[in-house]
């Protein structure tokens, strides 16, 4: 059986699906979350490789996270909301982005991040 996950981060929805299974990256150690899973809430790992299987496919699927939190409610719903993400097609690379091999961030993104800090 399936369940929803849904990733979010600042620049809206990266992910929404249904999914069979989710190994999330937290500060106290990675955690599988399963079809019927208890409620969970918990702090994301600085920066971490999220990966998952989507319902009827056998391949697992990327993502690399850098901070925030996740919520899973009663039956394996997961919601992540992330600082930033980034899809990675395999292992290697999402492995060489965490590296330090991340891409630089666009223009406009350089605004966004200077217009926030004049807010504060």
């Amino acid at each position: 059986m399936s369940f929803s996950l849904r990733i979010i981060c600042p620049k809206g929805l990266a992910y929404e699906g249904e999914v069979n299974e989710i190994n999330i990256p937290l500060e106290s150690g990675p955690i599988g979350i399963l079809n019927g899973h208890t409620p969970y809430i918990a702090i994301l790992k600085d920066k971490g490789i999220l990966n998952f299987k989507e319902d009827g496919s056998s391949k697992i699927k990327y993502f690399v996270v850098y901070g925030g939190t996740m919520e899973t409610k009663a039956g394996g719903d997961t919601m992540l909301l992330v600082e930033e993400c980034k899809k990675a097609s395999s292992l290697e690379e999402a492995s060489k982005i965490l590296e330090g091999e991340r891409e630089p961030l666009l223009e406009e993104e350089e605004t966004y991040i200077e217009k926030a800090v004049e807010r504060l």
